[in-house]
């Protein structure tokens, strides 16, 4: 899981600095966790070399590395991952879930990566920054900041490392990545219900509401055959 102390002084980028020198956003550490995770077991687990005996159900504490955030959009391929919500049904519970809010809190509800740009290049170039109003300059300085990542090797800030958008100290998910993000949290939670899984979002992300969480975790089929007593659970 993320170690909050991994992500070192905060530190506002030089306007210098391009956006367009962003690594494209990276599924690999979160997919490849997806991928050999025996998802319906409910147990905690990370990626597991194919020759290991005990591939692909190596049972161990999942890491977690501070997601690469870009401009990248939607990832590409199919979606849907065994043992819970589909994806179609996951966009059907986000759907919902922002109707039903008021139509002032509904742009800033999920950060999408096009809000997540705008608050980049904000973090980025500060009042510099003449595509955004004052008014949303003041609330991305007062929500989010920019760390740098630290290493186990190095305990200062690499100025060559991806900068991360913070809130709380924590990563921000973006709205395009919440359907990977809700089913490995809720995986790595053992399908444990609302609150395990919420717990496990606070610990590796930020910005992904508890009632969106409580309405994947009721779709989850997984758990409705767990609450049905079905003894192969």
């Amino acid at each position: 899981m993320t170690d909050r102390s991994n992500y070192g002084p905060v530190r506002r980028l030089s306007p210098s600095v391009s956006t367009d020198s962003r690594k494209p956003y990276s599924r690999s550490g979160l997919k490849g966790i997806l991928g050999t995770l025996d998802l319906n077991s409910g147990d905690n687990a990370v990626s597991t070399p194919p020759d290991s005996p005990y591939y692909p159900f190596h049972v161990e504490t999942p890491q977690l590395e501070p997601p690469s955030q870009n401009r990248s959009g939607a990832p590409d391929g199919p979606r849907d991952v065994a043992g819970f919500p589909t994806y179609e049904q996951y966009q059907r519970i986000e759907e919902e879930y922002l109707t039903s809010l008021s139509e002032r809190k509904q742009p800033k509800a999920l950060i999408s990566q096009a809000l997540f740009d705008k608050i980049f290049a904000v973090l980025q170039n500060g009042s510099e920054d003449r595509a955004s109003t004052a008014q949303f300059r003041f609330w991305v300085r007062k929500m989010f900041v920019l760390a740098y990542p630290q290493t186990s090797f190095n305990h200062n800030a690499s100025q060559t490392a991806e900068p991360v958008v913070l809130h709380d100290k924590r990563p921000v998910a973006i709205k395009e990545q919440l359907y990977e993000v809700l089913c490995y949290c809720h995986a790595v939670a053992r399908h444990g219900g609302r609150d395990k899984t919420c717990a496990m979002l606070r610990i590796n992300y930020s910005w992904v509401p508890k009632e969106l969480t409580a309405k994947f975790v009721k779709a989850c089929p997984t758990c409705t055959l767990k609450r049905s007593g079905n003894p192969d659970f």
